[in-house]
């Protein structure tokens, strides 16, 4: 029912367009008629939702969005070309430079058909004349053709000319009867060739005639000579050929170039990134239809032509939350999409806002997505193997990673024959200082699963910085949950240090408590009860690994007395902290007014009195005029 006018994408599409084109039966937009879609779909009752594949700026270009130009084939078809190609092809361009003709025409022939063909057809003379100028050996062809010659082809040729009479001579001088013959045959049948055109032709045509005659000469050296023309002409109809084509290709190119830049302008604008998705009860899924083409449950083809990369594609319901559905719509979302969206955590908290509320409906969702990744094809690169969620490459595993078992079997093979494990099988290794941080304990008798190189560490006692140490490493299947010592006779339990390790809460040794009060190891020294300080993690700096501690850890008979001891402290601290500041204030009052009172007894002793301002400005004055007077004199 609806006519599509044009394909404008910046037509802004709000309530009163969307009512104009209902009215009109008229669409100027694909998205146009999607939204209507959706409108209409909501209308009914049906649960659907608009799908949105957005085109954040690329950091590099798409390969598909480069226009594809040979231009790099011609400059290695250039270099490839022999010296001797190249030298043909320039003495080639001298000549046609020698009608007078300029740049500008050359520009002229390029982009025209027909001054392109006679162009071809006059170099192509300019190259016989000038293959005959070099196997010719007698004074008149010579003078013949260099009448006919321009001054430029006299001076590039002239020394090839002598260079092959020179040649011509020697041949002659060469007393072999084969030559002998052969040369006496030529010079015979040239000079009767002569005397047919002479006799035949009228006295109008005898400059033409002769000129003919001396071409024809040109071409009956001996054998020899022969043997040495045929190669040059051979390689002369190829530099013409090459010239030629050349210049077809260039114009082939260009015009190549323009057809491709206007196709790839056409592919943008025909690409469909907005569609639809509604929800079938009996499938209970989410189906995909392309509005466009009329095709339901299409999700090839609208990945297709969607622009690429399809990175980000967001659902919006009918209550205008969102729900990234990427994984749906990309083949290698596990592969390679993932790698170039930007970091996940920063999406997840930006969407976080507008996030679609967790149904029945959306938890099916999920299901289906996380079955359709597990069914997906293994992959086939090394750079697919690579920070892959279920597959991994033994070349990939980290400094602290192992694969257990030991004798896993490969899910897969590599064309090269590189074994792909499944990433479940991947396991972090750690010594036994980071287990026991994590309140677990190395079994008795067991071998490290794993060594490398330790981090270099400084020695205290020798003053030295001890490197390529060596790091034992265990998995979890060596370890045991640690099991924390029992406080007895009213001591903790501590460690070498002196602390008691607490990284945890059920690292707590048994019959202890962890009071958390400042200033309590002050009180319980006092009291003679023992207490020790609790470690829960380190603080690394400029000063290496520092302890941090949070409270103390005391026995658990002492709790109550230590904490009535405290409270007690702290009421004795807060009295005295209120009669020091009572005991500064008054202190100040009395310094003020001791002040004061030593100020009037010294002004009625010596009578000082305060003079007014008036008077001491006309004092000032009377100075400065005596000042004068006694400098003028």
């Amino acid at each position: 029912m609806f006519t599509i006018e044009s394909s404008d994408n910046e037509v802004t599409i709000n309530k009163e367009t969307l009512l104009k084109r209902i009215a009109d039966k008229k669409i100027f937009n694909y998205r146009e008629l999607v939204i209507l879609y959706v409108a209409i779909l909501r209308g009914i009752g049906l649960h659907c939702r608009l799908i949105v594949s957005l085109n954040p700026p690329l950091v590099t270009v798409h390969n598909d969005l480069l226009p594809k130009t040979n231009a790099v084939q011609k400059i290695n078809k250039i270099k490839e070309e022999p010296k001797g190609m190249k030298k043909k092809t320039e003495f080639s361009e001298k000549n046609k430079n020698s009608k007078g003709k300029d740049i500008k025409n050359n520009n002229i022939v390029q982009n025209s058909e027909s001054a392109r063909k006679d162009a071809n057809v006059e170099a192509k003379k300019r190259a016989a004349e000038i293959l005959r100028s070099k196997y010719s050996y007698t004074k008149k062809n010579k003078n013949t053709l260099n009448n006919n010659i321009t001054p430029q082809d006299n001076a590039s040729t002239s020394k090839d000319v002598k260079a092959d009479s020179l040649n011509s001579e020697k041949i002659n001088t060469d007393p072999s009867p084969r030559r002998l013959r052969s040369s006496k045959a030529c010079n015979n049948n040239a000079a009767s060739t002569i005397t047919k055109q002479q006799s035949n032709t009228q006295t109008s045509e005898n400059n033409q005639s002769k000129t003919k005659g001396s071409k024809r000469l040109s071409f009956s050296p001996d054998l020899s000579s022969e043997e040495d023309e045929k190669p040059p002409s051979k390689l002369k109809k190829k530099c013409n050929k090459t010239v030629i084509k050349s210049k077809h290709k260039d114009e082939k190119d260009d015009s190549m170039s323009d057809n491709e830049e206007i196709d790839n302008d056409n592919k943008l604008k025909k690409r469909e990134n907005v569609w639809v998705e509604v929800y079938v009860e009996s499938k209970k899924s989410w189906i995909s239809i392309n509005v466009m083409d009329g095709n339901v449950d299409c999700v090839a083809d609208i990945y297709k032509k969607a622009s690429k990369p399809v990175l980000y594609v967001i659902a919006y319901n009918s209550e205008g939350l969102i729900k990234d559905v990427t994984r749906r719509y990309c083949p290698q979302w596990l592969s390679v999409t993932r790698k170039q969206r930007i970091d996940e955590k920063w999406w997840t908290e930006t969407l976080s806002n507008w996030l679609e509320r967790k149904t029945d409906m959306s938890k099916e969702e999920d299901e289906l997505l996380l079955q359709k990744e597990l069914e997906q094809p293994l992959p086939k690169t090394v750079g697919e193997c690579k920070g892959h969620p279920l597959y991994v490459l033994i070349r990939h595993l980290l400094k602290y990673e192992a694969l257990y078992p030991p004798d896993c079997v490969p899910l897969g093979h590599l064309k090269t024959g590189e074994a792909i494990y499944s990433r479940y099988c991947v396991h972090t290794l750690c010594s036994r200082e980071t287990w026991l941080k994590k309140a677990r304990v190395v079994k008795p008798k067991q071998e490290p699963y794993k060594i490398v190189k330790a981090l270099p560490k400084y020695d205290k006692l020798s003053g030295m910085r001890l490197k390529d140490s060596a790091l034992e490493l265990f998995g979890e299947w060596q370890t045991t949950e640690y099991e924390p010592p029992e406080a007895k006779n009213g001591i903790v339990p501590r460690n070498e240090f002196g602390n008691v390790d607490l990284f945890k809460k059920c690292m707590l040794p048994k019959g202890t408590v962890h009071i958390n009060l400042p200033g309590l190891n002050r009180i319980a020294r006092k009291l003679n009860i023992d207490c020790a300080a609790a470690v829960v993690g380190f603080n690394f700096g400029c000063r290496g690994a520092v302890p941090a501690t949070e409270g103390f850890v005391v026995c658990a008979e002492y709790e109550d007395t230590l904490r009535e001891a405290w409270e007690a402290e702290q009421v004795e601290a807060t009295k005295r902290a209120f009669e020091k500041r009572e005991k500064r204030i008054y202190g100040n009052w009395k310094k003020l007014i001791k002040g004061l009172l030593i100020k009037e007894k010294l002004s009625q002793k010596y009578e000082f009195q305060e003079e007014s301002k008036t008077d001491q400005s006309n004092k000032r004055l009377k100075q400065r005029k005596s000042a004068v007077k006694k400098f003028k004199a």
